[in-house]
C-alpha cells in the first residue's frame, strides 16, 4: 500500500527522522516510500516552475522553494541514518552473524545483499592469501611380500631435496585480526550502537531575517517561508521575512517602517 500524502510534510518527515535515530534498529518503513516520496518531490517542483515562471516574485514562489529545499534535505539525513544501519548489519552477517531484514525496503535489501556479497568475497580472497595449496594425505601401500630395494641411482644424478619438504605439514595458525572477538559470531549491538553514536547532530536552522513594515490594506492569509501563517489587516505593523516585506512593499500593499 502507498504511503500517504500526510507522510511527505516537513513535520512528519522530522518525526520520522527522530524516531529512527533514537535506536539502533531499522524503522518499519513501506516498500513504495521512496518512489512515493520521488514522485511527491517531482510535483511539487513542477509547481514551483511553472508558479516561477508566471511571476518569479510571489510569495508563494518563496514557499515552494523553501519546502523543496527542506523535504529534500530530511530526505537525505533519514536515508543516511538507515544507511548506516543497513552497512552495519551486513558487516555482521558477513562475519557469521545474524542480520534482521525484516524492516527494509525492497531497494535497501538489494544493498544489503550486494554489500554482503562482497564483504564475504573480500573475506574469502584476502584471508587465505599466501597460504600454502591444500596437501592430499598419501596412502599406505597394500599389504605384501618385501620387494627388494631398487638399486642406488648414480651420484651425478642426485637431486636435491625439496624445499618444501623442509617446511611443516600444517601451517602456522593465522593470527586473529585486532580487535576480533574469539567467538565466530558477534553480538550486533555494539556494532550498531557505535554507528549511531556517531551520528552527527541535526544542522539548527536559522530564522529568515525580518523587516518592519505597515501594512497599507488587507493581505492574506498566506504561509511565510518560516512557516508561519500570516493575515494581515490595514494598518497593521508586522516583523515580516525580508523576502515576503519586498513583495509586499513592491505590490504597493506595505509600506518599510523605520530604517
Amino acid at each position: 500500500m502507498a504511503p500517504d500524502e500526510d507522510e511527505f510534510t516537513y513535520p512528519a518527515l522530522v518525526n520520522r527522522w527522530r524516531r529512527e535515530r533514537s535506536t539502533t534498529a531499522l524503522g518499519k518503513m513501506d516498500n513504495g516510500f521512496y518512489e512515493a516520496f520521488d514522485n511527491h518531490l517531482r510535483a511539487l517542483r513542477e509547481d514551483y516552475q511553472k508558479e516561477h515562471a508566471a511571476n518569479p516574485a510571489t510569495p508563494k514562489v518563496l514557499i515552494l522553494q523553501d519546502e523543496l529545499t527542506k523535504l529534500q534535505g530530511v530526505r537525505d539525513d533519514l536515508y543516511d541514518l538507515r544507511e548506516r544501519k543497513i552497512v552495519t548489519a551486513a558487516l555482521i552477517a558477513a562475519r557469521g552473524g545474524h542480520a534482521e531484514k525484516t524492516n527494509m525496503t525492497r531497494e535497501e535489501e538489494l544493498v544489503f545483499d550486494e554489500l554482503l556479497r562482497t564483504l564475504r568475497d573480500a573475506r574469502r580472497s584476502l584471508l587465505r592469501r599466501g597460504q600454502p595449496p591444500a596437501v592430499e594425505p598419501t596412502r599406505p601401500a597394500p599389504a605384501g611380500p618385501p620387494s627388494p630395494p631398487d638399486p642406488a641411482p648414480p651420484a651425478a644424478s642426485a637431486q636435491p631435496a625439496s624445499p618444501l619438504a623442509e617446511r611443516p605439514s600444517e601451517p602456522p595458525a593465522e593470527a586473529p585480526l585486532p580487535g576480533a572477538p574469539a567467538a565466530p559470531t558477534r553480538d550486533p549491538a555494539p556494532a550498531a550502537e557505535a554507528v549511531t553514536a556517531s551520528e552527527p547532530e541535526a544542522p539548527r536552522r536559522i530564522a529568515p531575517p525580518r523587516m518592519l513594515v505597515r501594512v497599507k490594506s488587507a493581505f492574506g492569509p498566506f504561509v511565510g517561508p518560516d512557516l508561519r501563517n500570516y493575515l494581515l489587516a490595514a494598518e497593521d505593523v508586522a516583523a515580516l521575512p525580508k523576502e515576503v516585506a519586498h513583495v509586499l512593499i513592491q505590490r504597493g500593499v506595505a509600506v518599510a517602517v523605520g530604517g
